[in-house]
């Protein structure tokens, strides 16, 4: 079963690394993000305070993690694709980890939100 599980996330990964370049392609996730993500992320940020901690749990290419610091938030942004987290460096975004959404280092009360979409 847990090899099972492994084979499911790390195909999942290579599916999502092998887009990369789609990503971010104004028909592709960012189109999405304007239509749809925005509004889901501000629901979200209406419960935080504002210059709040969050914690991006697969944050994929960093659209969300991008808009919550540009509302200025203070954000740490994970992913387990190491082309998706350079994808969020040439946004700009600094605060990335390379993790499994099962294995967060971090303690409950450590952020303010954990966003994971």
């Amino acid at each position: 079963m847990e090899e099972e599980s492994l084979h499911y996330k790390y195909t999942t990964v290579a599916s999502y690394e092998k887009r990369v370049q789609e990503v971010g392609n104004p028909l592709g996730l960012d189109a999405y993000f304007r239509r749809r993500g925005r509004h889901e992320a501000d629901i979200f940020l209406s419960g935080l305070k504002e210059e709040s901690l969050i914690l991006d749990l697969g944050c994929g290419v960093g659209l969300t993690s991008l808009y919550f610091w540009i509302k200025e938030h203070r954000v740490v942004s994970t992913d387990l694709g190491q082309a998706l987290l350079e994808r969020c460096r040439e946004r700009g975004l600094r605060n990335l980890a390379r993790l499994a959404q099962e294995h967060v280092p971090f303690a409950p009360e450590s952020f303010d939100g954990v966003w994971s979409h």
